[in-house]
């Protein structure tokens, strides 16, 4: 895919792949405390609630547990090797909005799809709770669907656990993984 896009005049770059436990538990954790900044969070985390603190990440990062990173199935895509460009806005012009729009014509072909595309709302009937749009987020469809199958089956023993905040998402962690665009489906 990279080397079609090359072609086509765009770069792409994998500024995330495969992630384990732990380092998923790092991201989390340093948002959960404060020490990463967290959208919608202006102040000390101490100004809210744990259930507030965790319906905040959960917009844009998942518990770890329960990453479609874990799978190695996903990728956060960009028009640039710098990390600040995981910004929607920023794939709303230049560079940005040439390869979204690229990615939306053509990732199907090469076996991917943007599994949280629009509002967590619009996506299902049965969830509404869910990550918010990451239009940078990608997966390869034809793994990821095993998996998220083999999750929706054992999911009773598969609950996210052993990091801040934990007991908050019990009984929501399914909407999180299970929420996704249609076209990310069977």
């Amino acid at each position: 895919m990279a080397d079609k896009a090359k072609k086509d005049g765009l770069n792409i770059y994998i500024l995330s792949a495969f992630r384990d436990f732990e380092y998923q538990k790092n991201i989390w954790e340093a948002k959960f405390s404060g020490k990463r900044k967290v959208k919608g969070l202006e102040f000390n985390n101490k100004d809210y609630t744990d259930k507030q603190i965790v319906l905040k990440i959960l917009e844009y990062s998942s518990m770890p547990g329960a990453s479609r990173h874990h799978w190695g199935t996903d990728f956060d895509i960009s028009f640039s090797n710098k990390n600040y460009s995981l910004n929607n806005q920023l794939y709303e012009s230049g560079e940005g909005k040439k390869l979204y729009l690229w990615l939306s014509k053509n990732a199907i072909k090469f076996g991917f799809c943007q599994p949280y595309k629009d509002s967590p709302e619009s996506r299902s009937k049965e969830y509404n709770l869910g990550y918010f749009e990451e239009k940078w987020h990608w997966s390869y469809k034809p793994i990821a669907v095993k998996y998220q199958n083999l999750f929706k089956k054992n999911m009773a023993f598969l609950k996210p656990k052993d990091f801040s905040g934990d007991l908050e998402v019990k009984d929501i962690y399914p909407q999180y993984i299970l929420n996704i665009h249609n076209d990310c489906l069977n």
